[in-house]
């Protein structure tokens, strides 16, 4: 039996009620490169599904959603805190890794700036030879990793 062709707003309702663009075509019982070309026959646009969102729900933005898209003096710390919360007590990374965050990369937040604002959390981190460092889960973690990392000898 054939398929009836979805309309543009049917096919935007659809996207706003999931995720991702996978999930949406999962949904519909179609491979994610058929729903993408079908969007993209019709015309519809990360835009449009904005647009269409400001106007239904009538959207008008706060200080608060201004703060928390740009002001990167809230978006790091949280960013950080988020990170930590991600790894858990019990888990560490090293710094690279650490970087690779999902929520570093969503704000796309640079080891220097994860440097300037890294004071306030210093008992997550763990200072590693050659001037390396990593990141604990908890505090706890990161002082019994401390006292197992070996004082570098002065020659």
């Amino acid at each position: 039996m054939p398929r009836k062709r979805m309309t543009k707003k049917e096919l935007i309702k659809v996207l706003k009620k999931h995720p991702t663009r996978a999930h949406a075509a999962r949904a519909l019982g179609v491979p994610e490169s058929t729903f993408r070309d079908r969007l993209k026959r019709m015309g519809i646009t990360l835009q449009d599904l904005q647009s269409e969102a400001g106007q239904e729900e009538g959207v008008k933005k706060t200080i608060d959603d201004f703060k928390t898209t740009h002001d990167r003096t809230y978006l790091i710390p949280t960013a950080i805190k988020n990170a930590l919360s991600d790894l858990g007590p019990e888990h560490w990374l090293t710094e690279a890794e650490f970087m690779k965050s999902r929520h570093f990369r969503a704000h796309k937040i640079t080891k220097l700036e994860i440097q300037e604002y890294s004071p306030p959390f210093e008992g997550y981190i763990v200072e590693l030879p050659r001037g390396k460092s990593a990141w604990a889960g908890s505090t706890e973690l990161a002082t019994q990793l401390q006292t197992m990392v070996p004082k570098e000898v002065q020659w």
